[in-house]
Parts: C-alpha cells; sequence; structure tokens
C-alpha cells in the first residue's frame, strides 16, 4: 500500500493510495483471470453506441451504471441504459462471484485507506436510495454510485480529468487483463510527475476530478480492462442541499449563503482525506 501525500510531515494531506492487491496473490490471480475472461464476454456481446466506442477519455468501449444526476436530469436517477440486452450483460457481470470478490475488495480497501470519506460516501448514497427507493444500486455493499466497464480489448486512456466525480473526493481504477506490467499499462498522474507500475488485479484510488491521468498502452498480443467506480459531484451537492438542486437552493438562500455553503462543503471535503501520519500510525 503507497500513499501520495502532500508533503512529507504527519499532518500532510494524502490525496491518492495505490493499494495494489491482496496479500494472497495466488488466489486473486485466479480472480483476476476470471474477471479477465468475463470482461472478453462482454466485449464481445454487448452492443456499443459510437459515442460508448469512442470518447473523450479513449478509443475504446465502455459500459456504465449505477446512480447520477445531472446532464438534464431534475432529480437522481439511474444512467439510461435502452437495450435490454446490455442491461442483461450489465446484470450478468455484477453477479459474477469474482466481479463480487473484486468490489468487495476495493470497498473494504476504501474504508480501510480513506474511512471518513468512505463514511460520507456512504451516507450520500444510502440517503438517495431512501428517498429515491426505485433507484437501482449496481452493487448493493458499495459506497460507489456509479461504476464503468472499460472493455478493451487493450484500453489505453487519453490525457483527461473526470469532472463528473466529486472534486474532492476518490474514484477507484482497477486493471485487469493478460500484459506485462514492467513493459506498459502504467497510469501516470500529470500533475505529481508520477508514472506507476499497474499490474492487473491492481487498484487505485485518485481524485480524478483534479488530476490528469492516463496509461501507457499494452502489446498488440496483450489485453488490458479497467473497472472505474466513483461518486458524481452533482450527486452529492444534491444530497447536501437538502436534497435540492442548486439553483433552488441559491434562490430560496441567495447568492452569498449558496457560495458560503460550497465554500464548506469543500473545506469539509479535504477534511475527510487521510493524512500521512494515519499511514504511519498503521504501520507502526
Amino acid at each position: 500500500m503507497t500513499p501520495v501525500a502532500l508533503g512529507n510531515d504527519d499532518d500532510s494531506l494524502v490525496v491518492a493510495v495505490l493499494v495494489g492487491s491482496p496479500s494472497h496473490k495466488g488466489n486473486w490471480l485466479e480472480v483476476t483471470h476470471a474477471v479477465t475472461a468475463a470482461f472478453m464476454v462482454a466485449q464481445a456481446a454487448y452492443h456499443f453506441s459510437p459515442s460508448r466506442s469512442n470518447h473523450r477519455r479513449g478509443a475504446f468501449p465502455s459500459a456504465s451504471f449505477g446512480i447520477s444526476h445531472g446532464g438534464g436530469r431534475t432529480e437522481p436517477g439511474n444512467v439510461s441504459i435502452k437495450s435490454k440486452h446490455n442491461i442483461k450483460i450489465l446484470h450478468d457481470l455484477f453477479s459474477n462471484p469474482y466481479v463480487q470478490l473484486l468490489l468487495g475488495f476495493t470497498d473494504q480497501s476504501f474504508n480501510l485507506v480513506a474511512p471518513r470519506l468512505h463514511s460520507y460516501y456512504s451516507t450520500v448514497l444510502g440517503g438517495i436510495c431512501s428517498r429515491y427507493p426505485n433507484l437501482e444500486r449496481f452493487w448493493r455493499r458499495s459506497v460507489f454510485a456509479c461504476c464503468a466497464f472499460n472493455l478493451g480489448p487493450r484500453v489505453r486512456a487519453y490525457i483527461h480529468t473526470d469532472h463528473l466525480n466529486v472534486p474532492f473526493g476518490w474514484c477507484a481504477i482497477t486493471a485487469f487483463g493478460r500484459f506485462d506490467p514492467k513493459r506498459g499499462g502504467h497510469l501516470i498522474l500529470w500533475e505529481w510527475g508520477l508514472i506507476i507500475e499497474f499490474p492487473p488485479g491492481s487498484t487505485v484510488f485518485i481524485p480524478s476530478a483534479l488530476v490528469r491521468h492516463s496509461n501507457i498502452g499494452v502489446s498488440m498480443d496483450e489485453t488490458r480492462f479497467s473497472l472505474v467506480q466513483w461518486m458524481p459531484g452533482a450527486l452529492c451537492r444534491w444530497f447536501d442541499f437538502g436534497f435540492k438542486p442548486a439553483a433552488t437552493f441559491r434562490k430560496e438562500h441567495g447568492s452569498r449563503a449558496t457560495d458560503a455553503a460550497n465554500e464548506a462543503r469543500w473545506k469539509e471535503g479535504l477534511s475527510l482525506l487521510p493524512r500521512l501520519r494515519d499511514f504511519r500510525d498503521a504501520a507502526e
């Protein structure tokens, strides 16, 4: 487990964590291969629109599912998937026991390295789902509201940020496939000048709304897929503003109060991130 901190003193803010994979690597290798196989089946069967095959994040097919807000919605709702064929493929992925092991590892790791942020995500998503009981979570035990299956078969992301993610929060990225991590697949965090070896089965938490990131490609005879999980900023804002849009909150309370509320949300959000001392204490 490797934290990335803005400084080296105990109170330095940890802004990203590479958690890697579980210590029982033999069993996890089986999980990684099984999830890779499931992704390959989904990639071959899923019907992708042109906008989901070549987009600003890269020239690879991507399938999203979960609960979001914004984009013309008047209230939180599930990501729209019109094809029953595609919905079945996603449900097959979510019901795959190896995919569920991955989701469980990601959620447990998130709770371990950033328990306050994990608790905030849980409170937001739980509150939204209680208010709107017809919403469908992609996995009932995950605190992330959305996920994307990047189905390759050789995912190479362009340099980008994910502006829909909550700004102070983290998304989880997990890589899969059969590739040599010494030669390709590295994660690049551009603002911090970091090139990170990112083997199949590894997970990293990053503030994807703020830091530009991409990955190095893999060879033509290799495969690389990824699973990304995140929390939409608009969903958090809807919850924090008392289940109403920012425009309504501003109309009711005025611009000054709204700006103050946004500033308070940002400060509170940063307070949810771990500090370097949390990792040093855990290592002792």
